[in-house]
């Protein structure tokens, strides 16, 4: 079902688990996540580095009814389409955009790893719409050096191509791997190359 919500086209998409992929435009990008449904309070969950918001699948289906759960898959993760910028600042502009493309004044906020930044950055900046804010896996302070993302391959012709090019790696990144016109890729290594190569240290007020 595609629907018009403003000046955004959402398009919506049933998964063969149940659930609803929608995607809404933002800044000439399509941002797309996931609407486990439900009639309770929303809960913006935002994944981590190499994921995406299917990963919240499980912990949607053990909340059940009380909570609406929403996984944003982050700019160049998942089917969200990549940028130009990853820099902190950007993530937390695409969950603005989120909860004003869902009419959200305020929702519960949960965030893994880089997710976790996202929320306490996000929070730190609009504290009057976060009800709740859950931060797993990251501290307020980080050192994470994520040099190496950069030698990981983009593109590559066959699945086997990339699960190979990948080594050691390859096990916990083959749930974000997506075949494209022009070949296999896993696009949360794209996202994770582009971004900054150490976060250190993270803070949650505003800048600028």
């Amino acid at each position: 079902m595609n629907r018009t919500t403003g000046s955004e086209h959402e398009v919506d998409s049933p998964t063969m688990d149940g659930y609803v992929r929608r995607s809404f435009g933002v800044d000439g990008r399509v941002l797309s996540y996931l609407d486990f449904g439900g009639p309770g309070p929303a809960l913006i969950a935002l994944h981590g580095h190499f994921s995406e918001g299917a990963d919240f699948a499980p912990l949607a289906e053990r909340l059940g009814c009380p909570w609406r759960v929403m996984a944003l898959d982050k700019r160049g993760h998942g089917e969200s389409d990549r940028a130009t910028d990853y820099e902190r600042g950007g993530y937390v502009d695409d969950v603005t955009a989120l909860l004003d493309h869902l009419g959200l004044a305020e929702a519960a906020i949960l965030g893994h790893f880089l997710g976790g930044v996202s929320a306490y950055q996000f929070a730190g900046r609009n504290p009057n719409r976060v009800t709740a804010i859950v931060v797993e896996d990251i501290g307020a302070v980080c050192d994470i050096d994520l040099t190496f993302a950069r030698n990981l391959p983009d593109l590559v012709a066959t699945r086997d191509g990339l699960v190979e090019a990948l080594g050691t790696a390859a096990p916990y990144l083959e749930r974000t791997f997506r075949r494209r016109a022009e070949g296999w890729a896993s696009p949360s290594t794209r996202a994770t190359r582009s971004g900054p190569s150490r976060h250190s240290p993270v803070t949650t007020g505003r800048t600028g």
